[in-house]
C-alpha cells in the first residue's frame, strides 16, 4: 500500500472538546460547526465526523454540546459530496431499531453518503446523567453485536422479528431503506482485543482504533486471528485511525508545549499514540502506519486551527511526507492562519497557495476574538 490509497477524513468542531467555548452564544457556536463542515467540503476532504456525547470532556462544564444525528441530518442538507460518519455512535444510548430507522432516513436525505459509525458505549457520566442503563463491558459489547445484527436486517428485510437476549423486535418495519447499495458501510469503533474486535471480524467494514503503532499492529494481527475464527476474509476490513496532531518546526517548540492531552496523558505517552512532533517525525511516525496498512486517516480540524500551521511547517512536512512515502498524493493539504498573526504572515501562506502543485489546497484566517473564519 501507498499514501495515494489513504483517504483523509475530519472532525468538525461540535463542543464536546470544549472548542466551541471561545464562541458567544449558541447560535455563534452552530454557525462555526456549519462553517468547518462547508469548508471540509470545499476543501476535498473525503468525509466529516461528529461524536455521539452529550457531556464535555474532560469533564462536564454546562459548555454546549451539539447532538450527534440532529448534526448529520443538518450538515447532510448543507453539503453534496463528503460523507457523514459517527467516530463512533454508541449504542446505549438508541433502541437498535430507531437506529436503524435514523441511519436510513440519514442515507436517503444526504443522497447516499452515510458512514455509520458505532460501539459499545464508555462514558459512564452521561448514562447516569441521561437515565441510560451502563452494564459491565461484556454485556455493553454483546448488545453491540445484536444492534449491528438488528440494524443490517432492518436495512434490508422487508420485516425483522429478532429474539436476542438483550433486544427483541416482532415484524419491526423501517422504509424507507438506505439508497446505498448493498447498504452503507459499517464502522465499529474499539480495540477490546478478545470482544470488540471479534464483532468486529463478524460485522465490520471499517474497524477503528488507536494507539501506537506497536499496538495499532498487535491488533491488527488479533483481528487477524478472529477474523480466521468466524470464517471472514481480513482483507474486507478497513483500517482506520483517528490521532492527535501537533505540529512544530522544531524540536524545542514541541518540547515547551509539553503535553496537550485532554485527559492528561504525561507527555511521552500522548506523543506516542498521537502524530505530535516535526515534520520530519509525523511523517515516519504516518509512513509506519501506512506500512501496516492504515487506510483512513480521521483528523481533528479544530486541534489544527488553534495552534499555529505555518508556511515553513508546511513545505517541510510535505517535503518529507514525499520523500518518505513514494506515490504519496495529497488530495487535501489544509492551512490555517492563527488568530495572532499579521497581515504580512497570512499573505505569506496565500502566496504558499499560489504557487503549490497540490491537487486541493485552502487556507482561511481565523479570529477567536471575533467567531468568524474569513
Amino acid at each position: 500500500m501507498t499514501g495515494s490509497d489513504l483517504i483523509f477524513g475530519v472532525f468538525m468542531p461540535q463542543g464536546w472538546k470544549m472548542e466551541l467555548s471561545s464562541f458567544p452564544d449558541a447560535t455563534a457556536k452552530w454557525n462555526a460547526a456549519v462553517d468547518i463542515a462547508v469548508r471540509a467540503e470545499n476543501l476535498g476532504f473525503d468525509s466529516v465526523w461528529v461524536y455521539d456525547h452529550f457531556h464535555n470532556v474532560p469533564r462536564p462544564a454546562h459548555e454546549a454540546v451539539f447532538e450527534c444525528w440532529t448534526v448529520v441530518a443538518a450538515i447532510s442538507q448543507r453539503t453534496s459530496r463528503i460523507r457523514l460518519g459517527q467516530m463512533v455512535g454508541c449504542n446505549l444510548y438508541r433502541e437498535p431499531a430507531l437506529l436503524a430507522k435514523i441511519t436510513s432516513t440519514v442515507d436517503v436525505i444526504s443522497g447516499g453518503r452515510l458512514d455509520w459509525g458505532i460501539g459499545a458505549g464508555w462514558y459512564e457520566n452521561e448514562c447516569r446523567g441521561y437515565g441510560y442503563d451502563f452494564p459491565v463491558p461484556k454485556e455493553r459489547i454483546a448488545m453491540l453485536r445484536e444492534c449491528v445484527e438488528i440494524v443490517k436486517s432492518m436495512w434490508t428485510e422487508e420485516e425483522t422479528t429478532y429474539n436476542g437476549e438483550y433486544y427483541k423486535l416482532v415484524r419491526g418495519n423501517c422504509d424507507p431503506k438506505p439508497i446505498q447499495r448493498p447498504r452503507p458501510p459499517i464502522w465499529i469503533g474499539g480495540g477490546g482485543e478478545q470482544l470488540t474486535l471479534r464483532v468486529v471480524a463478524r460485522h465490520a467494514d471499517v474497524a477503528n482504533f488507536g494507539g501506537t503503532p506497536e499496538d495499532f499492529l498487535r491488533k491488527r494481527e488479533i483481528l487477524k486471528e478472529h477474523c480466521r475464527a468466524v470464517g471472514r476474509d481480513f482483507d474486507e476490513i478497513r483500517l482506520t485511525w483517528s490521532p492527535d496532531i501537533f505540529i512544530r518546526e522544531t524540536q524545542a517548540e514541541v518540547d515547551a508545549a509539553g503535553s496537550l492531552s485532554i485527559w492528561g496523558h504525561p507527555v511521552d505517552q500522548w506523543r506516542a499514540s498521537a502524530l505530535v512532533g516535526t515534520p520530519e517525525q509525523v511523517a515516519e511516525k504516518i509512513a509506519k502506519y501506512v506500512d501496516m496498512p492504515l487506510q483512513h486517516i480521521s483528523d481533528n480540524m479544530l486541534t489544527v486551527m488553534r495552534r499555529r500551521f505555518s508556511e515553513a511547517d508546511t513545505r517541510a512536512l510535505v517535503a518529507k511526507m514525499r520523500d518518505r512515502i513514494p506515490g504519496l498524493v495529497f488530495r487535501t493539504t489544509f492551512i490555517v492562519g492563527h488568530p495572532g498573526e499579521t497581515e504580512a504572515d497570512f499573505q505569506t501562506l496565500m502566496d504558499f497557495v499560489r504557487e503549490s502543485r497540490f491537487e486541493r489546497l485552502g487556507v482561511f484566517k481565523y479570529s477567536t476574538e471575533e467567531g468568524t473564519h474569513a
